[in-house]
């Protein structure tokens, strides 16, 4: 259903060629992973069945009004993706976001979900473009850099560009406590003490007090006994 591509917006367009000058450009490496098309859930028996009736009335949708010649109702697109990662039908929800793609390619949620998707299948370096995407919109949350960073970690030696991420969250989103406690983390790791405690400090100062502040306080005597500074 999902395999005829018809027809591109001007911004799906933009966006693709975006998505292929980055691939075209990108010097990391190719990861060796397996590439899964399903997965297990918890999701109740009962939920499933309700689940499924969801986005097969949505696929139903989808499939009258091209039928008809007519655009489809996107809302239906997000709907069946959204039910198909939520059952686990990592493939479907993957073909249903890239067919919501060629009507709409300016949904910074849909690109976020489209990367959340390719992660779970395996496919870190098409999440990776697909985060990269959505971190180009003017409205990219701390919620998406962070999501990327989570990415990142999983994709292993990427821990300068992890730092590079947060740093641009900051610049681009202004200091929060979440990005300031990141940041902090990492500097810790690399044994940048002295940094690490001034992230801390701030995050100190943006958590409002009471036990936030007091775990941010034990954080900072932690590093302070603890961290080692290395030389860069």
């Amino acid at each position: 259903m999902f395999k005829n591509k018809r027809y591109f917006s001007v911004a799906a367009a933009i966006i693709i060629l975006v998505v292929v000058f980055v691939y075209a450009t990108n010097d990391n490496e190719s990861y060796d992973v397996d590439i899964v098309s399903q997965i297990d859930t918890n999701v109740s028996e009962e939920l499933t069945e309700a689940i499924e009736n969801q986005l097969n009335v949505a696929l139903a949708g989808i499939e009258a009004a091209e039928a008809e010649g007519e655009r489809p109702d996107l809302n239906l697109y997000t709907l069946a993706a959204g039910n198909a990662k939520a059952l686990g039908y990592l493939e479907q929800a993957k073909e249903i976001y890239e067919a919501y793609f060629e009507y709409n390619s300016i949904n910074p949620v849909a690109w976020s979900n489209y990367a959340q998707v390719l992660m779970q299948m395996g496919d870190y370096d098409g999440a990776e473009q697909a985060y990269l995407v959505t971190l180009g919109f003017d409205d990219a949350t701390e919620g998406y850099y962070m999501a990327y960073v989570r990415l990142l970690e999983k994709m292993g030696d990427r821990d300068d560009d992890i730092e590079t991420v947060l740093v641009t969250a900051v610049d681009q989103l202004g200091q929060t406590h979440s990005l300031m406690v990141a940041l902090a983390e990492w500097y810790v790791e690399h044994g940048q003490c002295e940094r690490a405690i001034d992230h801390y400090e701030v995050a100190a100062t943006l958590s409002g007090g009471g036990e936030l502040q007091e775990v941010i306080e034990s954080d900072i005597e932690t590093v302070q006994e603890t961290c080692v500074e290395v030389e860069e």
